[in-house]
């Protein structure tokens, strides 16, 4: 078994980590979710939850954009998202850092619709818990 190059770069917040594996499902009804393995060092443990991540993938088959690019194969998006959650696993000599991420969409599931009622011809607002709040 011969070594080959991965092919995917990482970018966190705009800073390049070394990447050893990535797993992403995407479905039309749902966020998109990467499953991406680093390295294990010190500082991966310390990152923030939702920080931003960039998953690229070296495209074959697409051509470059520039004249004087001749030879060099161009990147493409694979996964863009923020960071949901870390997770260290180690086994026999072996130590790497899962991160676990979804894409912008999730902040469709925290963002909360609320309904108003229009104003009745007074003014009043009618049936809400808004309308309570202001009688009392």
């Amino acid at each position: 078994m011969q070594a080959e190059e991965l092919r995917l770069r990482l970018f966190l917040e705009g800073i390049e980590v070394p990447v050893i594996g990535a797993s992403v499902s995407m479905s039309s009804d749902f966020p998109a979710a990467a499953s991406i393995q680093i390295i294990a060092t010190p500082q991966a443990l310390r990152l923030k939850p939702r920080t931003l991540v960039h998953l690229f993938f070296k495209d074959l088959d697409s051509q470059p954009l520039t004249a004087s690019a001749t030879g060099v194969q161009p990147y493409s998006l694979l996964f863009c998202g923020d960071l949901i959650s870390i997770s260290f696993n180690k086994t026999e000599g072996t130590r790497s850092i899962t991160l676990s991420c979804k894409d912008h969409r999730s902040y469709y599931d925290l963002a909360y619709t609320y309904l108003w009622r229009s104003y009745d011809l007074k003014g009043n607002i009618q049936g809400s818990s808004l309308e309570k709040l202001l009688k009392s």
